[in-house]
């Protein structure tokens, strides 16, 4: 079946449902470049949620610290615009702005890098490589505290050992430009999707 994942604010206490932001609940569900919920969760990086301990929590995860079992209240602002689906159940982007999406995707993995303030490292946001088909964004795996494989889990071999080697940390989304990228270390990750 696999798990189902959602991002988790500790510090504002809110939560992020890809359900809500026209993705799936699998990691391998909302895990690509230009995914709406991802690029979503980037905008809350770059403002409101930069430096907040923010993680990727997948319903199977067994390393939990009981600092952040919290109730979390669901965020649901969006940069986008959606409709609902299903009696609300989950919502879709619009025509309109699911035209505009790959556009401001590509605006946005020019201007920005991902940080983790507490490791002091950064990566592009577009560091993975590309198939020909999809490419993967590493913010979801880096972030994700879980370390049980399953259906729809990241199962490649490429850079498995980084999957959640940010979870807990403060991370935010800076301009490329940012002063102090000078005193922290740019990592690149290899996550890629067999196809």
């Amino acid at each position: 079946m696999g798990q189902d994942y959602w991002i988790l604010n500790a510090d504002k206490k809110l939560m992020l449902d890809p359900l809500q932001y026209d993705a799936g609940g699998k990691i391998f569900e909302h895990c690509f470049m230009g995914k709406s919920y991802l690029y979503e969760l980037l905008h809350l990086l770059a403002n409101e949620w930069k430096g907040d301990c923010v993680f990727n929590s997948g319903d199977y995860a067994t390393d939990f610290p009981e600092k952040y079992n919290h109730r979390y209240q669901r965020y649901n602002d969006s940069i986008l615009n959606y409709k609902d689906e299903c009696d609300g159940s989950f919502r879709v982007l619009t025509k309109d702005s699911a035209k505009q999406l790959p556009a401001r995707w590509e605006t946005f993995i020019q201007q920005y890098v991902f940080v983790n303030y507490d490791q002091n490292i950064y990566c592009t946001i577009d560091c993975c490589p590309a198939t020909p088909t999809r490419q993967i964004c590493p913010v979801p795996l880096l972030l994700s505290n879980s370390d049980t494989i399953s259906g729809g889990d990241y199962a490649s071999f490429s850079d498995c050992d980084q999957v959640g080697s940010w979870r807990y940390n403060h991370v935010g989304v800076e301009f490329k430009h940012w002063e102090n990228l000078s005193f922290m270390t740019q990592v690149d990750y290899k996550f890629t999707y067999w196809s």
